[in-house]
């Protein structure tokens, strides 16, 4: 499990594909984005065999994390973080 990340491009892969995420709950860059338990399963080094344990015996929650985890996605589509970016520059000059 990634203990540094910059940015979480591989949640969004993941989510994108519709798969369910399982992070280090100690790194900073996923806390943007993942959330334990509705898109994602945050956990310490020592708890991920249980984490993926249990997303092999329920189905139903791979494909509940799967699809929360997609429909953030859009909010981080490079259209939308540049359009974001333009507004909020064009903001501070004003």
């Amino acid at each position: 499990m990634s203990s540094s990340e910059s940015f979480g491009i591989v949640l969004l892969e993941a989510w994108l594909a519709g798969k369910p995420v399982v992070v280090n709950k100690n790194c900073a860059a996923f806390h943007d984005m993942a959330v334990n338990g509705i898109n994602a399963l945050m956990v310490e080094d020592n708890e991920l065999a249980e984490a993926l344990k249990k997303l092999v015996e329920k189905p139903e929650l791979q494909a509940q994390l799967g699809i929360s985890g997609k429909t953030i996605t859009a909010q981080f589509d490079w259209v939308v973080v540049s359009k974001s970016f333009v507004d909020t520059c064009k903001s501070l000059s004003n």
